[in-house]
Protein backbone atom coordinates (compact mmCIF):
# COMPACT_ATOMS: atom_id res chain seq x y z
CA UNK A 1 0.00 0.00 0.00
CA UNK A 2 2.64 2.73 0.78
CA UNK A 3 4.41 1.87 -2.50
CA UNK A 4 1.46 2.10 -4.48
CA UNK A 5 0.69 5.15 -2.41
CA UNK A 6 4.20 6.98 -3.49
CA UNK A 7 3.35 5.81 -6.96
CA UNK A 8 0.07 7.93 -6.87
CA UNK A 9 1.77 10.44 -5.31
CA UNK A 10 5.06 10.81 -7.37
CA UNK A 11 2.74 10.65 -10.58
CA UNK A 12 0.58 13.45 -9.14
CA UNK A 13 3.70 15.89 -8.52
CA UNK A 14 4.50 15.41 -12.00
CA UNK A 15 1.40 15.82 -13.97
CA UNK A 16 -0.39 18.36 -11.47
CA UNK A 17 2.73 20.40 -10.71
CA UNK A 18 3.24 22.35 -7.32
CA UNK A 19 0.51 24.42 -6.83
CA UNK A 20 -2.16 22.15 -7.96
CA UNK A 21 -0.84 19.31 -6.40
CA UNK A 22 -0.91 21.10 -3.07
CA UNK A 23 -4.51 22.13 -3.72
CA UNK A 24 -5.03 18.68 -4.03
CA UNK A 25 -3.73 17.49 -1.03
CA UNK A 26 -4.96 20.23 1.14
CA UNK A 27 -8.89 19.01 -0.02
CA UNK A 28 -7.71 15.60 0.86
CA UNK A 29 -6.87 16.55 4.31
CA UNK A 30 -10.01 18.94 4.74
CA UNK A 31 -11.87 15.36 3.56
CA UNK A 32 -10.62 13.16 5.87
CA UNK A 33 -10.89 16.05 8.80
CA UNK A 34 -14.53 16.66 7.87
CA UNK A 35 -15.69 12.71 8.01
CA UNK A 36 -13.87 12.33 10.93
CA UNK A 37 -16.34 14.30 12.58
CA UNK A 38 -19.20 12.95 10.60
CA UNK A 39 -18.40 9.52 11.58
CA UNK A 40 -17.87 10.47 15.55
CA UNK A 41 -16.95 6.66 16.33
CA UNK A 42 -19.51 4.59 14.99
CA UNK A 43 -16.93 2.54 12.81
CA UNK A 44 -15.27 1.44 15.92
CA UNK A 45 -18.60 1.06 17.79
CA UNK A 46 -19.52 -1.31 14.97
CA UNK A 47 -16.47 -3.46 14.72
CA UNK A 48 -16.83 -3.82 18.08
CA UNK A 49 -20.48 -4.64 18.67
CA UNK A 50 -20.49 -6.41 15.59
CA UNK A 51 -18.62 -9.10 17.01
CA UNK A 52 -20.01 -9.04 20.31
CA UNK A 53 -23.47 -9.69 19.16
CA UNK A 54 -22.47 -12.23 16.52
CA UNK A 55 -20.70 -14.77 19.02
CA UNK A 56 -23.70 -14.16 21.41
CA UNK A 57 -26.02 -14.52 18.63
CA UNK A 58 -27.89 -11.09 19.21
CA UNK A 59 -29.00 -10.84 15.69
CA UNK A 60 -31.97 -8.74 16.90
CA UNK A 61 -29.16 -6.26 18.44
CA UNK A 62 -26.91 -6.68 15.23
CA UNK A 63 -30.09 -5.52 13.07
CA UNK A 64 -31.03 -2.57 15.08
CA UNK A 65 -26.96 -1.62 15.23
CA UNK A 66 -26.97 -1.47 11.62
CA UNK A 67 -29.88 0.77 11.20
CA UNK A 68 -28.44 3.15 14.07
CA UNK A 69 -24.86 3.16 12.40
CA UNK A 70 -25.88 4.62 9.23
CA UNK A 71 -28.77 6.98 10.28
CA UNK A 72 -25.88 8.13 12.68
CA UNK A 73 -23.39 8.81 10.16
CA UNK A 74 -26.10 10.59 7.36
CA UNK A 75 -27.10 12.60 10.72
CA UNK A 76 -23.22 13.85 10.74
CA UNK A 77 -23.33 14.40 7.63
CA UNK A 78 -26.21 16.70 7.58
CA UNK A 79 -24.36 18.62 10.28
CA UNK A 80 -20.86 18.53 8.93
CA UNK A 81 -21.32 19.33 5.25
CA UNK A 82 -22.93 22.62 5.84
CA UNK A 83 -20.35 23.80 8.21
CA UNK A 84 -17.43 22.66 5.07
CA UNK A 85 -19.70 24.58 2.76
CA UNK A 86 -19.75 27.53 4.76
CA UNK A 87 -16.35 27.28 5.57
CA UNK A 88 -14.84 27.30 1.95
CA UNK A 89 -17.24 29.75 0.65
CA UNK A 90 -16.99 32.23 3.16
CA UNK A 91 -13.37 33.30 2.62
CA UNK A 92 -12.23 31.46 6.40
CA UNK A 93 -10.41 28.89 4.24
CA UNK A 94 -8.01 30.16 1.48
CA UNK A 95 -8.17 27.95 -1.21
CA UNK A 96 -8.72 29.00 -5.44
CA UNK A 97 -12.16 26.96 -5.43
CA UNK A 98 -14.50 26.57 -8.04
CA UNK A 99 -18.16 24.96 -7.96
CA UNK A 100 -16.67 21.95 -9.35
CA UNK A 101 -14.07 21.58 -6.76
CA UNK A 102 -16.02 22.33 -4.03
CA UNK A 103 -19.00 19.43 -4.94
CA UNK A 104 -16.47 17.14 -5.85
CA UNK A 105 -15.09 17.97 -1.96
CA UNK A 106 -18.40 17.20 -1.08
CA UNK A 107 -18.85 14.10 -2.41
CA UNK A 108 -15.77 12.70 -1.37
CA UNK A 109 -16.27 13.95 2.35
CA UNK A 110 -19.80 11.57 1.77
CA UNK A 111 -17.40 8.58 0.30
CA UNK A 112 -15.39 8.61 3.02
CA UNK A 113 -17.84 8.08 5.51
CA UNK A 114 -19.60 5.30 3.84
CA UNK A 115 -16.16 3.87 3.24
CA UNK A 116 -15.42 3.79 6.54
CA UNK A 117 -18.63 2.52 7.95
CA UNK A 118 -18.35 -0.32 5.36
CA UNK A 119 -15.13 -1.41 5.87
CA UNK A 120 -16.01 -1.66 9.75
CA UNK A 121 -19.41 -3.72 9.56
CA UNK A 122 -17.02 -5.61 7.24
CA UNK A 123 -14.13 -6.22 10.38
CA UNK A 124 -17.32 -6.93 12.70
CA UNK A 125 -18.63 -9.51 10.93
CA UNK A 126 -15.26 -11.32 10.72
CA UNK A 127 -14.50 -10.69 7.53
CA UNK A 128 -10.98 -8.34 8.07
CA UNK A 129 -8.98 -9.57 5.33
CA UNK A 130 -11.56 -8.82 2.92
CA UNK A 131 -11.18 -4.87 4.27
CA UNK A 132 -7.73 -4.86 4.31
CA UNK A 133 -7.58 -6.10 0.71
CA UNK A 134 -10.11 -3.51 -0.97
CA UNK A 135 -8.79 -1.11 1.12
CA UNK A 136 -4.90 -1.35 1.23
CA UNK A 137 -4.38 -2.93 -2.68
CA UNK A 138 -7.78 -2.44 -4.59
CA UNK A 139 -8.38 1.08 -3.72
CA UNK A 140 -5.14 2.62 -5.22
CA UNK A 141 -4.94 0.42 -8.35
CA UNK A 142 -8.05 1.75 -8.89
CA UNK A 143 -6.94 5.11 -8.40
CA UNK A 144 -3.84 4.73 -10.78
CA UNK A 145 -6.52 3.05 -13.21
CA UNK A 146 -8.17 6.08 -13.52
CA UNK A 147 -4.94 8.50 -13.24
CA UNK A 148 -3.67 6.07 -16.46
CA UNK A 149 -7.25 6.60 -18.03
CA UNK A 150 -6.50 10.46 -18.41
CA UNK A 151 -3.19 10.22 -19.84
CA UNK A 152 -3.78 7.59 -22.10
CA UNK A 153 -6.50 10.24 -23.47
CA UNK A 154 -4.31 13.16 -22.91
CA UNK A 155 -6.60 14.76 -20.50
CA UNK A 156 -5.05 17.65 -18.99
CA UNK A 157 -5.34 17.30 -15.52
CA UNK A 158 -5.65 18.85 -12.46
CA UNK A 159 -6.35 18.87 -9.04
CA UNK A 160 -10.21 18.28 -9.74
CA UNK A 161 -9.64 15.23 -12.03
CA UNK A 162 -7.20 14.06 -9.18
CA UNK A 163 -9.66 14.16 -6.76
CA UNK A 164 -12.24 12.75 -9.10
CA UNK A 165 -9.93 9.75 -9.77
CA UNK A 166 -9.69 9.28 -5.73
CA UNK A 167 -13.54 9.57 -5.34
CA UNK A 168 -13.80 7.47 -8.32
CA UNK A 169 -11.92 4.47 -6.52
CA UNK A 170 -13.32 4.87 -2.97
CA UNK A 171 -17.02 4.68 -4.33
CA UNK A 172 -16.31 1.38 -6.43
CA UNK A 173 -14.92 -0.16 -3.41
CA UNK A 174 -17.42 1.03 -1.39
CA UNK A 175 -19.58 -0.85 -3.52
CA UNK A 176 -17.77 -3.68 -3.72
CA UNK A 177 -17.55 -3.86 0.34
CA UNK A 178 -21.16 -3.69 0.66
CA UNK A 179 -22.20 -6.30 -1.64
CA UNK A 180 -19.64 -8.41 0.72
CA UNK A 181 -21.83 -7.59 3.63
CA UNK A 182 -24.48 -8.76 1.91
CA UNK A 183 -23.27 -11.90 1.27
CA UNK A 184 -21.56 -13.08 4.18
CA UNK A 185 -24.54 -11.14 7.08
CA UNK A 186 -27.58 -10.88 4.89
CA UNK A 187 -29.17 -13.45 6.91
CA UNK A 188 -27.87 -12.11 10.36
CA UNK A 189 -29.19 -8.44 9.52
CA UNK A 190 -32.43 -9.04 7.83
CA UNK A 191 -34.10 -9.37 10.82
CA UNK A 192 -38.00 -8.96 11.80
CA UNK A 193 -37.28 -7.87 15.25
CA UNK A 194 -34.84 -4.82 15.84
CA UNK A 195 -33.48 -3.96 19.20
CA UNK A 196 -31.77 -1.01 20.06
CA UNK A 197 -29.02 -0.23 22.82
CA UNK A 198 -28.92 3.34 22.58
CA UNK A 199 -27.64 4.31 25.95
CA UNK A 200 -24.82 1.97 25.99
CA UNK A 201 -23.94 2.67 21.95
CA UNK A 202 -23.88 6.13 22.99
CA UNK A 203 -21.62 6.15 26.13
CA UNK A 204 -18.97 4.67 23.64
CA UNK A 205 -19.39 6.84 20.91
CA UNK A 206 -17.54 9.93 22.56
CA UNK A 207 -13.87 7.68 23.65
CA UNK A 208 -14.09 6.17 19.98
CA UNK A 209 -14.58 9.12 18.28
CA UNK A 210 -11.22 10.49 19.77
CA UNK A 211 -9.33 7.00 19.22
CA UNK A 212 -11.24 6.87 15.58
CA UNK A 213 -9.73 10.23 15.03
CA UNK A 214 -6.62 9.41 15.25
CA UNK A 215 -6.40 6.42 13.71
CA UNK A 216 -7.92 8.10 10.42
CA UNK A 217 -5.65 10.51 10.10
CA UNK A 218 -2.79 8.87 10.74
CA UNK A 219 -4.31 5.95 7.97
CA UNK A 220 -4.69 9.04 5.27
Amino acid sequence: NKILMFFISSLLIIQLGVEEFGIYSYLLLISNMAAMFALFGYPQLVTRQASIYIEKSEYSLLSGLWWFSFIGISFGLVVVLPIIFWLLTSGLIKLPLNLKLLVILLLNIIAIVFFSLCQAWLRGVGKAKLTILWAMVITPLINIFVLAFYFNFGVDIDASYALIAYLCSILLVTTFIFLAIQKHSSNLLVTQRKDFDLMGWAKSLIPFFFIGGVNLLMQR
